[in-house]
């Protein structure tokens, strides 16, 4: 009977011990995807995905893999361009990462240049006359950061929104057959706000970290309460372009999805900003923020 009971409780903690392990590593395996802006990578080729079905175009795998690549190759470079300048132990997981992993992260980067540069001869060449423009502004924004003052570097959060949404509007609309139409320049209006809302609410948590490891930010430069102001501007129009199209136009139901989950990121970028207590906890603010551009593929079930 005792004996019973004592193998019982064994395999019991046995079990509970196991679970925790298994919590653990995936705990640790999705934070490495996160340091490694692989979550990021999965939100734009999803939001391509869905501004492809809204534009009722249909992107090759090819464009996808494209995509992805072209991601993690610039946010790469600006992780270990970052963790490069910090002469010091980086103090944010990401950069103290890529300082860690730096050789082994640069010797990945290199290989998948290089097969990014064979995957050019499989892509059609309007999609690559596009690419080669967004490479070369991509280049100019890097040179820029690294080249003007310090002091200068208002534009930063801007052009990072601007050329993530470019970038992920670019495969859409090289298969687009019709010219743009207003619809589609508010969509592409909303899409770069919510990116910029997210990259400066990340800076304002990260304000502290930023300053230690010598990192300039809007925020920063222009102070917590503009950059506050930049993020809630930018809510308020999205949700204003929604009230009106969803109120005012005669629009169909594929732009109607769409708004509604531009609605639901945008809300859920304010929540962060208004309750930063509890987002500050576990980086909650970075896994929700990100995940906000997983959001359409609920738009993907019904497009």
């Amino acid at each position: 009977m005792y004996s019973k009971i004592i193998i019982k409780t064994r395999f019991i903690c046995g079990f509970f011990v196991f679970f925790r392990k298994a919590v653990i590593q995936v705990k640790s395996f999705f934070t490495l995807i996160r340091i490694l802006s692989l979550d990021v990578v999965v939100g734009a080729c999803i939001s391509s995905m869905f501004i492809a079905s809204y534009l009722q175009v249909c992107i090759p795998v090819l464009h996808l893999a494209a995509l992805a690549l072209s991601v993690w190759l610039i946010y790469t470079a600006d992780h270990l361009a970052d963790a490069y300048q910090v002469k010091h132990t980086a103090n944010s997981n990401r950069h103290l990462y890529h300082q860690q992993h730096f050789c082994t992260l640069s010797i990945i980067f290199l290989g998948l240049l290089s097969g990014g540069m064979v995957l050019l001869f499989y892509l059609p060449a309007r999609l690559i006359s596009w690419g080669l423009l967004l490479v070369a502004l991509v280049g100019i924004y890097f040179l820029s950061i690294r080249l003007l003052p310090r002091s200068k570097n208002y534009y930063k959060e801007g052009m990072s929104a601007l050329l993530y949404a470019v970038g992920v509007f670019l495969s859409p609309m090289s298969l687009y057959p019709f010219a743009w139409s207003m619809d589609i320049v508010l969509v592409f209006l909303q899409f770069v706000l919510l990116a910029l809302a997210n990259l400066m609410i990340f800076a304002l948590y990260e304000k502290n970290l930023d300053e230690k490891d010598g990192h300039l930010s809007f925020v920063l430069l222009a102070g917590t309460k503009k950059a506050g102001w930049v993020v809630y501007g930018c809510l308020v129009i999205i949700i204003l372009i929604v009230i009106i199209v969803v109120t005012v136009w005669h629009a169909q139901q594929p732009l109607l999805l769409t708004q509604g989950i531009f609605l639901l990121m945008a809300i859920t970028l304010l929540l962060i900003m208004l309750f930063p207590v509890f987002f500050q906890q576990k980086e909650r603010y970075r896994i929700i923020g990100d995940a906000v551009f997983l959001f359409p593929v609920l738009a993907l079930l019904f497009l």
